[in-house]
């Protein structure tokens, strides 16, 4: 009898163990996955936007947005309309979920990519005309095993 209550409380820890360490695999591996790098990037992306960082935010972009934008360029466009033109300071930003997109061009001149995510990201400014939302879906992929940010020019 005794022996039996053993090897129950054996095997109801056992299936313990092994529900945390499944558990705990799903978990780490979720930090790791296309999602959550995609997503991670696109936050650093904003982040440096918001800080004024445009260098930066440039450094985050895909070679076709590189080859669209040169550095100096993006630098002194970005700080030109938000900061003077809309007389912002700063912003905020949120975003959606990713929607994961098997071929995506930028436009139509672009080649295909694979493995494209997709965000939609809502950002807020309190400027000198009242609050100003824009909305801008926003792409990531993976190149030269970076994560990279690419707009829509279609």
């Amino acid at each position: 009898m005794r022996r039996n209550r053993l090897l129950i409380k054996a095997i109801i820890a056992l299936i313990f163990a092994i529900a945390c360490i499944v558990f705990l695999y799903l978990w780490i591996s979720s930090w790791f996955s296309p999602e959550r790098k995609a997503e991670n990037v696109l936050k650093s992306f904003y982040e440096y936007e918001q800080n004024g960082q445009f260098a930066s935010s440039w450094e985050l972009f895909h070679s076709e947005m590189q080859n669209k934008w040169d550095k100096s360029e993006y630098i002194q466009d970005r700080a030109h309309v938000f900061i003077n033109h809309f007389g912002v300071d700063t912003f905020e930003f949120e975003y959606t979920e990713p929607v994961k997109l098997d071929t995506w061009k930028m436009s139509d001149q672009s080649p295909s990519l694979s493995n494209v995510y997709q965000f939609t990201v809502i950002l807020g400014y309190e400027s000198k005309y009242g609050y100003l939302e824009i909305q801008q879906p926003v792409y990531i992929t993976e190149e030269k095993e970076n994560w990279v940010i690419l707009w829509d020019y279609n």
